[in-house]
């Protein structure tokens, strides 16, 4: 005898699916419930296709570190010598979402350093902390729009060294236009600021409009007002540097407060299921500072950002990041930056 099976695991998923419109058509649905009658949950959510969004809190660290060697010998155009660098990058996320609220915090770390034929000791290329807290409310009606807060710090941890392969001449300009010069001995360290020194906050408030979410393309706007404050404490930047005359002038940063406008956009992507990418550009617009300089374009803050990701594994990536910071406050030049790195990641 061929063996028995229960009706409901023999019926095909496409009958079953059938049934339930069926029922939900005819406005039997209500008579099948009062009779004890009870809809899988699984079938429900695949016939009326929710998906509803992750609530609580989700955390994610990833820890990436850069690494570059280079040796010459007798080449035309290059010291003879090695150079190598070395570089650490914290990448940590914690998300918290509730409804329509959602809280979303980031905390950057960037450290690099490197030894070159010029300079026999290792010295900071990349020194760099940020963390970033944002909250936004999405409108019942509208969920891709609503307002939104964000709160940012932007730092170094560790303090900041001129170092030259040769003699070199120091100008040091404080802000009530008085300076003094010092010569700087070869491969000799010579503080400028400290560590935290300048404190950069930034905190705005307004609306964002993010009208595509998706794996395949994200597109993510914000528009505010708000304001900026440089904190720092006898800290120094270089104001220029001049290779051929061996000069080089320093300028003491002002502590500061801006208000004005800030606008972002942001966007992402997958290329395939392997290869992501990403870039962003924000700005912010000072209509008032307690600086005296100028406001508008000439003072405008500018933070330009690209990064590839290429996952070679479940847990490890290759990444290229490239950074492009203006702050005139704190120094009028853009400060680039570019890294390749292979990043390990793992969650909470």
């Amino acid at each position: 005898m061929p063996a028995c099976h229960s009706p409901s695991r023999q019926r095909p998923r496409a009958v079953r699916l059938g049934w339930l419109a069926l029922l939900t058509a005819h406005g039997l649905a209500q008579s099948a419930s009062a009779q004890n009658v009870v809809v899988p949950e699984e079938m429900r959510k695949e016939v009326l296709k929710e998906k509803p969004k992750p609530q609580g809190f989700a955390n994610k660290l990833s820890l990436g570190s850069t690494a570059a060697y280079n040796h010459s010998s007798s080449v035309v155009g290059a010291t003879d010598g090695t150079t190598v660098a070395l570089g650490l990058v914290l990448e940590g996320v914690s998300e918290w979402i509730s409804g329509g609220f959602e809280c979303l915090n980031t905390l950057k770390i960037q450290h690099t350093q490197t030894r070159t034929p010029q300079i026999p000791v290792f010295f900071k290329s990349a020194d760099l902390a940020e963390a970033v807290s944002t909250a936004i409310y999405r409108l019942h009606s509208v969920p891709w729009f609503g307002p939104y807060g964000r709160v940012r710090a932007t730092t170094q941890l560790f303090n900041n060294y001129v170092i030259k392969p040769g003699v070199y001449e120091i100008k040091k300009t404080k802000l009530d236009g008085t300076s003094s010069a010092v010569t700087l001995g070869a491969n000799t360290n010579y503080q400028i600021s400290g560590a935290f020194n300048p404190l950069v906050f930034a905190e705005t408030v307004g609306a964002f409009a993010n009208p595509i979410e998706s794996k395949a393309f994200t597109l993510k706007t914000k528009l505010g007002v708000g304001a900026q404050q440089v904190l720092s404490e006898d800290g120094f930047a270089i104001a220029s540097d001049d290779a051929k005359t061996g000069k080089m002038e320093v300028k003491e940063i002002q502590a500061a407060t801006q208000v004005g406008g800030e606008a972002e956009v942001a966007l992402a992507g997958d290329v395939t299921e392997g290869v992501a990418w990403k870039a962003k550009a924000n700005v912010f617009l000072p209509a008032y500072s307690t600086a005296g300089k100028k406001t508008g374009v000439d003072a405008m803050t500018s933070d330009l950002g690209l990064g590839i990701s290429v996952k070679l594994a479940k847990w490890l990536s290759l990444d290229y990041t490239f950074t492009a910071r203006r702050v005139p406050l704190v120094l009028d030049d853009w400060q680039i930056q570019n890294a390749v790195m292979l990043t390990a990641g793992f969650k909470l």
